[in-house]
């Protein structure tokens, strides 16, 4: 019932051609860039299987994006389309194609701030001098002494 939506809607049309190429990974997409660099770390480290794997799911994912377009897009147009207007569509589409072909094509601004959050996870101590303030880890007195009440009280308890 999804046909000939091209006819209705060239633009998502396009918008959708464009964030499936993504998905599938071809230059100058988003996808390209991940999947290019996952799969040239995997062949220095010498990881074949990921190398073909990688590979092997881009075809596939090219394939389904491809019969899913023509599907959608490309086949006959049916009597009574389940959606009325397209055009409501269009703007969030664009939006999402434009962040996509943007991470592509200025793909080493995104990388930076990935590394950087990376760098951030991989060594909190940065975090934890930033949230504790610089007396860093080491508790208050008043802290300390909250502490051993509280484990005190549950000693108690028990």
């Amino acid at each position: 019932r999804m046909g000939g939506v091209l006819d209705l809607s060239p633009g998502l049309a396009g918008l959708f051609l464009v964030a499936a190429l993504s998905l599938a990974g071809m230059p100058p997409f988003s996808g390209f860039l991940s999947k290019f660099v996952l799969t040239l770390a995997a062949l220095v480290g010498g990881n074949y299987v990921v190398v073909t794997a990688a590979i092997l799911t881009g075809f596939l994912t090219l394939y389904s994006m491809t019969k899913i377009w023509l599907y959608t897009y490309w086949r006959a147009r049916c009597r009574e389309h389940p959606l009325a207007s397209f055009r409501p569509l269009l703007a969030p589409v664009a939006a999402l194609v434009v962040l996509s072909v943007l991470m592509g094509v200025c793909a080493q601004p995104v990388l930076g701030l990935a590394t950087r959050a990376a760098d951030s996870l991989t060594n909190p101590t940065e975090y934890i001098r930033v949230v504790l303030g610089p007396a860093g880890a080491v508790p208050t007195q008043a802290i300390r002494e909250a502490g051993i009440a509280v484990a005190q009280a549950w000693e108690a308890a028990r």
